[in-house]
């Protein structure tokens, strides 16, 4: 992948800035230590001193992805594990947006065929245009812009028999690309798959969150979840059901 600052790098010209800020009155004058700011103003002001790396080297933040290692991000994300994988965890969000935005928007101009062409790296892709979006862009419309590129990739990866070539833990990603689409068609091949899933492996908890998003597509029509930020109203049920819980 591109050879960009290291974290530690960073956080410590990130620290010499402050300081300098501080002397010139470059900052309000209350204004937090950089050790001291919430993750993510950390991560701002830091993602300020990595463009001014990056800007000082005469790199660009354009990214193709035969710059990334699909094996890298699949040991990224199988790493961080199911406790992470679908949590609303800021710290988390910053991680993947710092480490992949650059790999995302390049996936979002097209898949590889290099990559295409292998399980490791259609997994990779999946992840790139389903998962990390929903961490990098959480609560904006952009967290679902490259879903269609995901199912696209997912039905081509299934019919290569790429999810059965995928250990299981990382299997459902090929699935999930469906699940997430409000679509009723889709929705059904989500069950399917899972209901597969839980027949081979003997895990029945994917297969019931895929039963719980069908029967909001059944119902609604679309997930009431996703309205506010996608600038829909919201129905009186569609109110209520949110109401009580429903997500």
């Amino acid at each position: 992948m591109p050879i960009w600052p290291a974290e530690a790098d960073i956080d410590a010209a990130a620290r010499v800035l402050d300081r300098t800020g501080r002397v010139h009155g470059w900052w309000p004058e209350k204004s937090p230590l950089y050790d001291e700011m919430n993750p993510i103003a950390k991560s701002e002001f830091g993602g300020l001193v990595e463009e001014m790396f990056l800007a000082a080297a005469g790199i660009s933040r354009t990214a193709t992805l035969s710059e990334f290692l699909p094996d890298e991000i699949i040991a990224f994300w199988r790493y961080a594990g199911p406790a992470l994988w679908f949590a609303s965890e800021p710290a988390f969000d910053i991680e993947i947006r710092r480490r992949y935005e650059q790999a995302h928007l390049a996936a979002s101009m097209g898949v590889d065929e290099g990559w295409a062409r292998r399980a490791e790296g259609a997994l990779a892709y999946l992840l790139l245009t389903d998962q990390f979006p929903r961490n990098i862009y959480r609560g904006s419309t952009h967290a679902f812009a490259t879903d269609p590129l995901a199912r696209a990739m997912a039905d081509r990866a299934i019919a290569a028999g790429f999810d059965m070539a995928t250990e299981p833990m990382l299997r459902m990603f090929f699935y999930l690309p469906f699940q997430h689409h409000e679509d009723a068609a889709s929705q059904a091949r989500s069950v399917a798959l899972f209901t597969r899933h839980r027949d081979l492996t003997g895990d029945g908890e994917p297969l019931r969150y895929a039963q719980g998003h069908a029967a909001e597509i059944a119902r609604f029509g679309r997930f009431p979840h996703r309205n506010a930020v996608l600038g829909r109203d919201s129905t009186e049920a569609e109110c209520d059901y949110l109401a009580k819980g429903g997500s």
